[in-house]
């Protein structure tokens, strides 16, 4: 069998391209907007909002769409 390079670790062989092929498409989704300070600002005070009615911790994450 050829020797396979890959980020992934701890797979069986036959399991590693699979897997990177997976992370390779969740990579070109990761498409974060480029907020302004103003409303990274807002979104921050919303999460503590949120976390202060409800007890957990959250984090709000803005994609372009």
């Amino acid at each position: 069998m050829a020797s396979v390079y890959s980020d992934v670790t701890g797979l069986p062989e036959n399991c590693k391209s699979a897997a990177e092929r997976t992370a390779q498409a969740l990579r070109e989704e990761d498409r974060y907007a480029e907020l302004p300070e103003s409303c990274r600002k807002k979104l921050t005070e919303l999460e503590r909002t949120i976390a202060e009615e409800t007890g957990e911790s959250v984090a709000l994450v803005a994609y372009r769409i």
